[in-house]
């Protein structure tokens, strides 16, 4: 490779760089959120609930098999609970479950374990009794995302820094004339 061409590597590497540090920042900006709510839900009063709606619902995804996929189903929740006289429906069973794509057993057997008109405990946030969970605690999902996004920043911008290091320490080699 020709020395005049070190730009072009110089360009590339950080090029590549970029993609694991921006996305270990996109990662740990969508899931500490998540974390801290989960480790600040583990204080949050209960309150007595009542379930309106559980049910496994079956989500049309895309795919060559006639089946529709694997994991296209989904638990749909919603209960309702009182705070000092005002009432409120929440949705979420916990901070694990949001969001998530189940297999049909799987998503029937949520469905069953929250059954219509089932009396259950919603804990909601005192500074925002709209907010509210039925499973508080700290995502696992989340808190690996966390450390996984945290690796590929950290690791990024450490291998970033080596190589910016190695081109300020870089010198030219001395072309030696043989007689």
């Amino acid at each position: 490779m020709k020395s005049s061409h070190w730009w072009l590597m110089l360009i590339a590497g950080v090029t590549l760089l970029l993609v694991p540090i921006a996305g270990g920042a996109w990662l740990l900006s969508n899931q500490v959120p998540t974390v801290v709510e989960g480790w600040q839900s583990r204080s949050w009063p209960g309150a007595p609930a009542r379930v309106e709606h559980s049910v496994a619902i079956h989500k049309y995804a895309p795919s060559r098999s006639r089946r529709g996929g694997q994991g296209t189903h989904v638990m749909e929740l919603r209960y309702g609970y009182l705070v000092e006289g005002r009432q409120y429906t929440g949705q979420r069973r916990s901070l694990d479950h949001e969001h998530k794509i189940y297999q049909e057993k799987s998503a029937d057997l949520l469905a069953k374990q929250t059954p219509l008109g089932s009396a259950v405990a919603a804990y909601y946030d005192p500074a925002d009794p709209a907010r509210s969970l039925l499973e508080p605690g700290v995502p696992v999902g989340g808190v690996t995302a966390s450390l996984f996004g945290l690796s590929l920043f950290g690791g990024g911008l450490y291998v970033m820094r080596m190589m910016v290091r190695g081109l300020l320490s870089w010198r030219p080699r001395r072309r030696v004339k043989y007689a």
